[in-house]
């Protein structure tokens, strides 16, 4: 896979060194660059061709995401927002920006946004999985083990919702169901 994804962005190299400002070139090296994990390459081009990329969404998400794995989170929310703005509903955009937050400690705003990604998909793992990570990190540990229960009814074995279940209840002092969850836990994933 990696050698067909050098070979294409030699191939995308190749077009920008004969038209630098060459957008589906720009586009096709960035995709190469996020599939292989070269972050610092995305930001470069992000960095050297925005005023062409910003118009495009799904670049402009890429280069968030690699902006906030780099660590960059003021370009990342940078970003995260400029999406946001224009389609409050983007759930891709929802889930990098909460990410962004949960990273940055800010577990309240984390969850304000995971909880409008839950009015757009009330099915969804991650969001719920999410939200409970907030509230364990905040020590609201009922909430949590709220929304990880809400996770496992939609996909039972899911270790993260049983896990989070298994830790709120040793939060909650509850030691014989956190040990009950722990065994369900290993039974489902050894």
């Amino acid at each position: 896979k990696h050698g067909n994804l050098s070979a294409a962005a030699g191939w995308y190299q190749r077009c920008l060194a004969q038209d630098p400002d060459n957008e589906v070139s720009i586009r096709g090296l960035i995709m190469c660059y996020v599939s292989q994990g070269l972050h610092e390459k995305v930001v470069g081009l992000w960095e050297s061709h925005a005023n062409a990329l910003q118009d495009n969404d799904s670049i402009a998400l890429k280069s968030a995401d690699s902006f906030r794995k780099l660590h960059n989170t003021d370009m990342a929310a940078m970003l995260y927002q400029t999406l946001l703005d224009t389609d409050p509903l983007n759930k891709y955009a929802m889930s990098g920006m909460a990410h962004l937050l949960y990273e940055e400690e800010q577990y309240t705003e984390a969850i304000k946004i995971w909880q409008r990604f839950l009015d757009t998909e009330p099915e969804s793992i991650i969001a719920h999985t999410c939200i409970g990570n907030c509230c364990r990190k905040l020590r609201n540990f009922e909430n949590g083990m709220e929304y990880y229960r809400r996770a496992a009814r939609i996909e039972p074995d899911n270790f993260y919702a049983l896990f989070g279940i298994a830790d709120c209840a040793r939060g909650l002092k509850m030691y014989e169901q956190s040990l009950q969850y722990w065994r369900r836990i290993l039974d489902t994933d050894p």
